[in-house]
């Protein structure tokens, strides 16, 4: 999704906020809550980094400006159904597309919702979408009521847009005995930096001393594809692996990346956010230079992870169990 996508979208749920309170609040009611293990938290940390800033184009500043004063009064599941709701155009989002991520971000709201680990979290679309360059940084992190040395850990790039609570919610749902991180790298990760993660990971684990962020699998989606591909390339003994969901190595070159890598790379046979068939060439590319690299499609479009979650998480997880013997 581009960034003047994303700021037609901003001005669109501004001036449309009456009809998205109205029509977006009585969606999510009425789901019985079931108590989960493990505990779920929101971090601010002090970091070095000079992290980037939204920057809506000239014609969308007041709008934007409305918009981001409103976001601390706004949960994440009104916003998120709002902007498909009222911003299918903008977005590119046809009608197929928009019924099925409905239904699938109205799922997972409710959960969230009536979820005693996360009901109480706040959004983070506040610090993604301010006009200040931060001097915190922020992650979300969840781990599971008993940790040993041999739990398995994973750390989260988000795309772009922000870090949403539901990536949170997803992951601690696929992978409940998993410690997971999920730093914010503003509104997108695609230019993130390996200082600024193991500055989230180091102040995790200095408040949590029993809780280690041990040879962790990276996972990542969409924007956060191509710093994945370079933070794993640039240390790959930080990590077990690197999973990399509908994305591919925008603008990097083969050649530049070492042999003895482990990644997957999971695309939507019909994407039209990322050219596939771009995608399919660069995965070729980097096979040839990477051959410990595999590369498979679902018969879905961008949205994969949401609206095909059963057979994105099988792959997944059957691709880290045949790794991780080598990781060991």
């Amino acid at each position: 999704m581009s960034e003047l996508c994303i700021a037609k979208l901003v001005g669109s749920l501004v001036m449309s906020f009456p009809q998205t309170v109205a029509c977006t609040a009585t969606a999510l009611i009425g789901l019985a809550g079931v108590a989960q293990a493990g505990q779920v938290e929101s971090r601010y940390f002090p970091t070095d980094e000079v992290l980037p800033l939204f920057e809506p184009p000239p014609s969308l500043e007041r709008e934007y400006a409305l918009f981001q004063k409103s976001l601390p009064f706004l949960s994440e599941g009104l916003v998120v159904l709002s902007v498909i709701s009222f911003g299918a155009q903008e977005t590119d989002v046809s009608p197929q597309q928009q019924q099925a991520l409905m239904a699938g971000f109205n799922d997972v709201y409710l959960n969230i919702a009536h979820d005693e680990a996360m009901r109480r979290v706040p959004h983070s679309l506040a610090y993604s979408y301010q006009s200040v360059t931060p001097t915190q940084g922020h992650y979300y992190a969840y781990w599971p009521e008993h940790v040993t040395p041999d739990t398995p850990s994973i750390i989260f790039l988000h795309g772009f847009g922000g870090n949403f609570l539901y990536y949170t919610w997803l992951l601690k749902e696929e992978f409940p005995d998993a410690i997971i991180l999920l730093p914010t790298y503003t509104y997108s990760w695609f230019d993130g930096s390996l200082d600024y993660l193991r500055e989230a990971e180091a102040d995790f684990e200095a408040r949590h001393p029993g809780v280690a962020i041990d040879d962790p699998w990276l996972i990542a989606l969409s924007a956060g594809g191509p710093a994945g591909f370079r933070l794993y390339n640039a240390a790959p003994d930080d990590f077990a692996g690197f999973v990399c969901l509908a994305s591919a190595p925008l603008g990097l070159r083969a050649r530049d990346f070492k042999r003895d890598l482990n990644i997957y790379m999971l695309n939507g046979a019909t994407d039209d956010r990322i050219d596939i068939d771009d995608v399919r060439q660069m995965a070729k590319q980097f096979q040839r230079q990477i051959p410990g690299l595999k590369y498979q499609e679902l018969p879905g479009d961008h949205f994969f992870m949401l609206t095909d979650r059963k057979e994105t998480f099988e792959r997944v997880r059957s691709y880290m169990e045949l790794v991780q013997p080598k990781a060991n």
